[in-house]
């Protein structure tokens, strides 16, 4: 057999499609009514359709790649937290007082009242304060990391707030699950850039947990009374929010 670059990107592409079934099925059968906290910030008629078992048109072959990379960062950073929490634990169990006294990766949280589910990337929490910390991890390439951390005169003037919605709604699900306030949880996203492995912080203002809060009762509104693909509403906020979203829509083939 002669191995060639299709055959090698064939090869790459069905393994990384099978990841994906996997995660699929372990994460979200069984709650595919649910909302999915990851999709904050997206189009309403695209909850519709995904809540509803429409098929989704797989990405691209590149495309793939490229989400599947950040994946692999995502991965290797949550294995060094749970190596840190197992040392953790055998300070404890040696007798030393741990500085945090709880981590959890990929916790599920849920908004029973606005029907959304999802799972933190990474979260530490400290009972005996009630005060939690969520990090949601989140790869850039070199581009959008300028937009965002480049110098003043390139910054972005219309920035995506999808993340910023994305780690609300999670810190609105984990104060559900833990009881305590929302207040009393902060919220940091990640950003590792992919062309030279840089790691920027920025903490998240908790203005978003009302925002995300806002955001999934409106699609709940929106989709209220929407049986039918015939059904969704057009022309809407929301419907996309941001005009690139089609392009980039799993259900654009069949939307309506």
């Amino acid at each position: 057999m002669i191995v060639t670059q299709d055959f090698v990107q064939t090869c790459y592409n069905d393994y990384i499609n099978q990841i994906g079934k996997d995660r699929k099925e372990h994460f979200y059968v069984g709650h595919e009514d649910k909302y999915s906290a990851s999709g904050a910030g997206q189009c309403v008629k695209k909850h519709w359709y995904k809540t509803h078992g429409y098929p989704e048109s797989p990405p691209g072959i590149r495309s793939n790649r490229l989400l599947r990379l950040g994946t692999i960062v995502h991965e290797d950073i949550q294995n060094a937290i749970i190596k840190y929490k197992n040392e953790l634990i055998r300070g404890k169990e040696e007798g030393m007082i741990p500085i945090i006294n709880d981590i959890h990766i990929e916790m599920c949280v849920e908004i029973p009242s606005l029907n959304v589910r999802g799972h933190c990337d990474d979260l530490r929490v400290n009972i005996a304060s009630a005060k939690a910390v969520i990090y949601d991890f989140k790869t850039a390439h070199s581009f959008k990391w300028q937009k965002m951390f480049g110098h003043t005169k390139n910054r972005d003037k219309n920035p995506n707030h999808n993340y910023e919605l994305q780690i609300g709604t999670y810190a609105q699900g984990l104060s559900l699950k833990l009881g305590i306030s929302p207040y009393d949880i902060e919220m940091i996203l990640l950003y590792y850039k992919k062309d030279d492995s840089s790691i920027r912080e920025v903490r998240v203002d908790q203005y978003w947990m009302e925002a995300a809060t806002d955001y999934w009762g409106q699609v709940m509104l929106a989709l209220e009374d929407v049986n039918e693909p015939d059904d969704l509403p057009r022309g809407n906020e929301g419907i996309p929010y941001e005009g690139w979203e089609c392009s980039y829509c799993p259900f654009e083939k069949i939307c309506k």
